[in-house]
This record gives C-alpha cells, structure tokens and sequence, in this order.
C-alpha cells in the first residue's frame, strides 16, 4: 500500500447457500485503487459484477476493510 491509495481490498469474499450448496461469487479478491487510477469492471451479464461492486460499498450484510485517504 502506498500513499496514494484510495481503497484497499484484501480477502474480499461473498459466500451463500443454496440448498446443501456453498457458493462462492466473489473469493479471496485482492487490489488496490490509487489516485488517479481510472477501473472498469467489465464482464457478461451474471459474472458477478454488482456483487463486487456491492461488496467494495459495503452491503451491509459483508466486512469489507477499506483504506481511505483523505
């Protein structure tokens, strides 16, 4: 981590059940977002994009550690 850095994720996870079913759409995500950093999130309809958005938001219903610098 540096500095510059605006929001920090580490181990970002998202985990439900479905019946006897774990399911794991978001699991063991890492990153970093700097000053300047331009990110697309990108992908097919059901890839999990609003999940991870949520998930670096904060839902709510997860533990998201976020670094912010101001």
């Amino acid at each position: 981590m540096n500095n510059d850095t605006v929001i920090r994720a580490q181990s970002l996870m998202k985990t439900y059940r479905s019946g006897d079913t774990i399911i794991k759409p978001v699991n063991d995500l890492n990153f970093e977002l700097n000053t300047g950093e331009l990110v697309v999130i990108l992908g097919a309809s059901g890839a999990r994009k609003s999940t991870l958005l949520n998930l670096i938001g904060g839902d709510g219903l997860s533990l998201v550690r976020k670094h912010l610098n101001q």
